[in-house]
């Protein structure tokens, strides 16, 4: 059997599952319910486990490039530092201990914040080198909008005379975004599980194994 077929047939059955899971939403069904929370899961499992694997290559690949030259050992001597950390702290806590919880939470809205920032910057940049050679509409009203919250967020309006009127809109706008980044951010985790059932079934070799 060729790659070409293995990988159609090992994603059959994952976009069939996926599908079920979606479509499972809209049943009320204790049986279903089950299942779905079940396979759910098993999912979450699956991703954590891969993306230890996936850490820890990256953690030895860092240490094996501290004697490399060619490589920035600062660089990767701050990543292995840092690493370690993380892994003593989690290690030292329990996950019922309320300080640690909320370090995770901090953690969380930091990667999430600095992420979606990432991500404002480069669609921004890359719609204006589009622009450039496309116009359209769709790419002006985007900078446009992109602007209007660059601005509102700068909280100049927090010195004009308070307006009621003006906070509710305000605040409706500045919920506007957060549908689209926590929508980014559900893509990548869907994205990095299917990349984990492509891995895990060999579909996939992002670490270069068929050249070792």
């Amino acid at each position: 059997m060729t790659n070409k077929k293995a990988t159609k047939w090992i994603l059959l059955p994952a976009a069939v599952i996926g599908i079920l899971i979606l479509v499972s939403g809209y049943s009320d069904l204790d049986v279903i319910i089950q299942i779905r929370q079940a396979v759910l899961q098993y999912a979450g499992y699956l991703l954590g486990l891969i993306l230890f694997f996936a850490i820890v290559d990256f953690i030895l690949g860092r240490i094996r490039n501290l004697g490399d030259k060619n490589s920035s050992f600062i660089n990767n001597f701050i990543t292995i530092a840092v690493f370690f950390a993380v892994l003593i702290y989690g290690l030292s806590n329990s996950f019922e201990n309320q300080g640690f919880q909320k370090t995770i939470l901090d953690m969380q809205r930091s990667v999430e914040s600095g992420l979606a920032g990432l991500i404002c910057i480069v669609m921004i940049g890359g719609l204006y080198r589009l622009s450039k050679f496309r116009k359209g509409r769709l790419k002006t009203f985007f900078v446009l909008s992109a602007i209007i919250f660059l601005i509102i967020y700068s909280g100049i309006f927090y010195f004009f005379p308070e307006n009621q009127v003006l906070l509710s809109i305000l605040g409706f706008i500045q919920t506007l975004p957060m549908g689209g980044i926590y929508g980014l951010l559900l893509g990548i985790g869907i994205g990095g599980l299917v990349t984990g059932i492509r891995v895990l079934f060999l579909a996939e070799h992002p670490y270069n194994e068929r050249k070792r």
